[in-house]
């Protein structure tokens, strides 16, 4: 009998590599050129789910990539206005990493009382970086 807890373990903590996104069917595929237009993360900084990683510019339309889950930037493979390729990996995101004690009551808190989303992830990461 397989040990289904180890399993599980395995499948939720993972190193999750986010990719250039490719730009959408319904725009034109020739030709396109991608750059990272924007950046919003940086090395060992701490993601939260939902939070912008970076942006990407193609020939027609701006690709918005958010993290899927929360952990640490383990690797940032780009760099702002260099050129990318569709599903290179640009950064790789260790789930296993929880926050700190402190950001985690921080993070609840704000979540509890003040605000939610995107806003929340960009303040908190702003300061933690400031804290520590």
């Amino acid at each position: 009998k397989k040990n289904t807890k180890a399993l599980y373990a395995e499948e939720c903590w993972v190193k999750k590599e986010v990719k250039i996104p490719r730009q959408p069917d319904s725009y034109t595929t020739e030709n396109v050129e991608y750059k990272i237009f924007e950046l919003y993360v940086k090395k060992n900084q701490y993601v939260f789910p939902n939070q912008r990683l970076f942006d990407v510019e193609a020939t027609d339309v701006i690709l918005e990539v958010v993290a899927e889950r929360g952990g640490i930037v383990e690797t940032l493979d780009i760099e702002l206005y260099k050129e990318v390729f569709p599903d290179d990996i640009a950064i790789v995101i260790d789930e296993s990493r929880p926050p700190t004690l402190f950001a985690g009551i921080l993070i609840w808190v704000l979540n509890k009382y003040f605000i939610s989303g995107i806003v929340l992830g960009a303040l908190i990461t702003y300061f933690l970086q400031r804290i520590f």
